[in-house]
This record gives C-alpha cells, structure tokens and sequence, in this order.
C-alpha cells in the first residue's frame, strides 16, 4: 500500500508539472484515485473488514472535496474584479482561523461527544457542503448586493470553515484511534492520517484541474 501511494504521487507530480491538457489531467487524478481506494481495501481488508471500510471512507472523502484555495487566494488578491486584499488582510485571516480552530474544539466537547459518529459526520459535511457554496457567493459578488463588504463576508466564512472542519477532523481521529488492532496502533494510525493527507492532495488536484476547465 505504502508503494502503491508513493508511485501515485510521483505520477500524480509528474502530471502537474508536464501535461498540458486539462481533460488527460482530470482523468489521470481519477484512475489514480480509484486506484488508491482498491489498493487500500484489498490490503486492509486481511487485517480487520472495518479497518479497511474505516480507511476507504477517509480516504474517498477527501478525494471528493474539490479544494480551489490556491485559485481563491489568486482571485482575492489579484484578480481584477476582487477584492484586493493586502498581505495584512490575508495574515488576519490566519488569526480568525485559528480562532475558529478553538471554538471548534470547545464545541465539539461539550455538545457533540454523546452523538454518534455517523450523525456527527453527516451534519458537518453538510455544514461543509454549505461553507463551500460560501466561495460561490464571494466571486459573484453578491455579498456586496446585500450590503456585506468583502472583509466582513470573509472573516467570518475562514471562521465557520474552520470551525465546522473540526467537527468533522476530531471524531475521525477518535475513531481511527479506535479501529487500530492491539500492537499495530501507531503504525496503522499514522497510515490513516497519510491517506487522509494524500486525499486531500488528490482534493486539490481536482479542483486545480476543475478551475482551469471552467
């Protein structure tokens, strides 16, 4: 599996780097994943059946989050139509995530660990299903038909991203914890998190690939 993930990322570096063609790319970054999520299952499934569906989940979720934020920060700071925003607005929105990061932690304990897991992620993807709709609103500029400035609608959208991603990151590290045979913790853990990490990866080529297609 590790060779299978480290062959998928040269491939899928290589493919960034020298192909032109937008639609090979797409396709490519597809085959790749669909790749990736049988590797993952075939291999897991000879150590435990919930293992392999635990690893399959985290991994396909993230692959089909689309992230454009590379395009976005282009757009908020140079884009003709945008908003233009300077280095120190930027550098504030760092802080307002962060600030989110920890209310999403305070939340998170306090109402949401007597739910289950499967509530639990199915309310904050749809929380995050609408966060995402939120870049949608800012390039059309339709906070502004509404009288909300840039600065304002974007703070406070940086804040509930990051809040709402929390709801979702920590009961999936609870659960991968949980799902880790005796003996096999820390390494069938930290390979979890790498196949949430290079989901994520494959997230960002996607929506790097579906910008340029639009």
């Amino acid at each position: 599996l590790a060779a299978c993930m480290s062959v998928l990322a040269v491939t899928l570096s290589v493919l960034q780097v020298l192909v032109d063609s937008v639609h090979i790319r797409a396709l490519v970054i597809l085959i790749c994943g669909v790749l990736l999520a049988i590797s993952i299952y075939m291999s897991l499934r000879r150590i435990t059946p919930i293992l392999a569906k635990v690893a399959l989940f985290i991994f396909v979720r993230e692959c089909l989050q689309p992230s454009i934020g590379d395009p976005m920060f282009l757009w908020y700071t140079e884009a003709e139509h945008g908003p233009h925003f300077t280095p120190q607005v930027m550098g504030a929105l760092q802080g307002v995530g962060a600030v989110g990061l920890f209310f999403g932690v305070v939340v998170y304990n306090k109402y949401l660990t007597r739910l289950s897991y499967r509530r639990i992620f199915l309310l904050a993807q749809l929380a995050i299903a609408l966060y995402n709709l939120s870049d949608y609103i800012l390039v059309k500029r339709w906070n502004l038909s509404i009288g909300v400035p840039d600065i304002v609608f974007i703070l406070g959208d940086d804040a509930f991203g990051v809040l709402v991603g929390r709801f979702f990151m920590m009961p999936m590290l609870v659960l991968s914890s949980k799902v880790c045979p005796d003996n096999l913790e820390g390494t069938l853990f930290a390979m979890l998190m790498a196949l949430a990490n290079f989901g994520s990866t494959v997230g960002e080529f996607f929506g790097a690939t579906m910008t340029e297609m639009l």
